[in-house]
């Protein structure tokens, strides 16, 4: 399994990216989501997936665009 660190807001706007439908296409799927105790974080577990790398293939490629947006929001 994969865990990835991320703030509440990353994991709000991570559940309805179009990243979601490619952790579904390759059998991946958030297995848990807990709040951990110092800070914003939520430690996110995912399943493996089929011929992906969760952190490479779907997490980088996310937080990239959600600092470009949230960059050119401000």
């Amino acid at each position: 399994m994969t865990k990835i660190f991320m703030t509440e807001q990353e994991y709000s706007a991570f559940t309805t990216s179009k990243y979601m439908g490619l952790l579904y296409e390759n059998k991946c799927a958030i297995v848990s989501c807990t709040k951990q105790f110092s800070g914003n974080n939520l430690l996110v577990e995912f399943t493996e997936g089929i011929d992906i790398d969760i952190e490479k293939d779907v997490y980088i490629p996310f937080i990239r665009e959600y600092n470009n947006f949230t960059l050119n929001e401000t």
